[in-house]
């Protein structure tokens, strides 16, 4: 028989060790949760997945909690302190950005059709795309007053005959797509022969007017059905707009046609900021409806920019604006099951080492600030673009979708 003291002695020492040793495991777990920055790469062909600790609460919303992989991939580039968690604009190709690539596609990629879905419904939910991406007459009220996207202080009247002049509903409303590609104008297309499955596509966007006839078919493709173009553009290929002069619809309706743009409609910018352009490209629309034209005008919605811009800054994205390439690639995913991204790279190299244009020689204008402009984080924004990929949300296009033809060696002289 022990001692009463003795046997009080071991109770309290069994008290201790039942309290501290379950909080000593919590914390150890806490710090390996905290310290997983891994890119863990399942086998068997699934899906690849991103996954930081300083973004694990944002990464829980479109992908469920998954284990640690066994077979521990390289550091994830997005973790702590890379290049890709600074302020400083990023323009020089980074390596880790290369070799991230190059892992993820080392394995047998696909889209996530789960993980998709659930993104999707969590961005439809935030920003309503398939009723609000465009200006129509059913979200917006006749003689009200519309914010700009950049300048929410400031608004622009919708009078009755601008109104009358919008669509019932979003045009794609109703409409929901297979496979969409949304191309780009990076310089990097050139030469990459992508053309082909670019035009596979059930819904193909494109940007400001590309040159899509030859010698760029081969590399860019020929269909499109959305053509994505800001006010400023439109602005300055039309200067006769407000002239409403017949060389004007002459020109527009050209364009359409030298381009090979068959009937595409036209998505337009007027409402990002204020400026004299806004009066001349909603006249023009109010032309083109009254003449008939086969090619549409439609005009964004400004405040579907702004939940789109609400949605993404609250993952994490730091910018003053969407760029109109992220912010249509964004759009897509509402109406689109698979988000195929061809020509976006922001960066002045390509993957092996080409320099490149910010825009192909066929788009590069003086007035494009291109990877500089201070309104747009273009490198965050394709840092996005990559953790979407990675995740099998979209399919995000950086190589050649050919490979180039081997170079003839030259017979040597017979003797």
């Amino acid at each position: 028989m022990l001692p009463v003291r003795l046997r009080r002695n071991e109770c309290l020492l069994l008290s201790v060790y039942l309290v501290c040793v379950p909080l000593l495991v919590m914390q150890v777990w806490q710090d390996e949760a905290r310290s997983y920055r891994t890119l863990s790469m399942p086998q068997g062909g699934e899906t690849a997945t991103l996954t930081t600790g300083e973004n694990i609460s944002s990464t829980q919303r479109f992908q469920a909690a998954e284990a640690p992989s066994a077979n521990v991939g390289p550091s994830a580039i997005f973790r702590n302190g890379s290049v890709f968690q600074t302020n400083d604009t990023v323009v020089e190709t980074p390596e880790d950005l290369l070799h991230f690539f190059n892992t993820l596609e080392s394995k047998t990629w696909r889209f996530n059709k789960k993980r998709a879905a659930r993104f999707r419904r969590q961005l439809e939910e935030k920003t309503n795309t398939r009723q609000l991406m465009v200006l129509t007459r059913r979200n917006t009220p006749p003689n009200s007053w519309i914010k700009y996207a950049k300048a929410p202080n400031e608004s622009f009247y919708i009078s009755e005959q601008i109104w009358k002049n919008q669509p019932q509903d979003v045009p794609f409303e109703e409409e929901y797509h297979m496979k969409c590609s949304i191309v780009g104008n990076s310089g990097m297309l050139k030469g990459g022969g992508c053309g082909k499955e670019i035009d596979k596509s059930d819904f193909v966007v494109r940007f400001n007017f590309p040159r899509v006839s030859r010698p760029y078919v081969k590399d860019i493709g020929i269909r499109t059905h959305l053509l994505a173009c800001n006010a400023a553009i439109i602005d300055r290929n039309f200067r006769k707009i407000h002239n409403l002069s017949r060389n004007w619809l002459q020109k527009y309706q050209s364009i359409f046609r030298t381009g090979k743009f068959g009937e595409s409609t036209l998505l337009a910018f007027p409402f990002m900021v204020p400026g004299g352009h806004q009066h001349r490209v909603v006249k023009m629309q109010e032309v083109i409806k009254a003449k008939n034209i086969s090619n549409k005008v439609v005009f964004n919605n400004p405040w579907h920019r702004h939940l789109m811009y609400d949605f993404w800054t609250s993952r994490g994205l730091q910018t003053r604006s969407l760029s109109s390439g992220f912010y249509v690639i964004s759009a897509a995913l509402s109406f689109c099951d698979e988000v195929i991204v061809y020509g976006f790279w922001p960066f002045n190299k390509d993957r092996v080492g080409r320099r490149l244009r910010y825009h192909a020689p066929a788009q590069a204008t003086v007035a494009d600030a291109g990877r500089t402009n201070p309104w747009h984080r273009m490198d965050q924004e394709f840092f996005k673009l990559a953790e979407l990929y990675s995740q099998g949300i979209i399919k995000l296009v950086t190589k050649p979708c050919v490979k180039p033809p081997m170079k003839k060696k030259k017979a040597k002289p017979k003797k």
